[in-house]
């Protein structure tokens, strides 16, 4: 009888490290990213990354450009956009799209702006340092 309440507890210690999942990622870095027929795409952490360049974008990425996220309550990532030869293609995340992230261990990285209607942060820099997590 004195083992259950050694088990109970255990249990309960180790249950939070079992069910609480947090996934730190960030923007997929220029690299990482395959463009086959103006389709941008990359994996990362945070899963699955496509963008499609538009008429006038053209050629291969040259450089990480921004991240945005809109501060919505939950906050949620919009996009990372990256500069290419002629223009510019924004990626977004496929199945995790929606989900609820945070910035509030990095915010060193991120810079608050507000327009007439809603509030945004905003990235600049290496893509590694746009990090953000969220729980899986």
């Amino acid at each position: 009888m004195k083992l259950i309440p050694f088990i109970t507890i255990n249990l309960a210690l180790f249950s939070a490290s079992v069910f609480s999942n947090t996934i730190v990622s960030s923007c997929p870095n220029p690299n990482t990213i395959e463009n086959i027929n103006y389709t941008f795409s990359a994996t990362n952490t945070s899963g699955s990354w496509i963008g499609v360049a538009t008429q006038g974008n053209s050629g291969s990425i040259t450089s990480f450009r921004e991240a945005v996220i809109y501060h919505a309550q939950p906050l949620k990532l919009n996009k990372c956009a990256y500069n290419l030869e002629n223009g510019v293609v924004d990626l977004y995340l496929g199945e995790n799209r929606d989900r609820e992230i945070s910035i509030s261990n990095y915010r060193d990285s991120w810079l608050s702006f507000s327009s007439g209607w809603f509030t945004y942060f905003e990235c600049r820099g290496a893509a590694e340092d746009c990090k953000f997590e969220f729980e899986n």
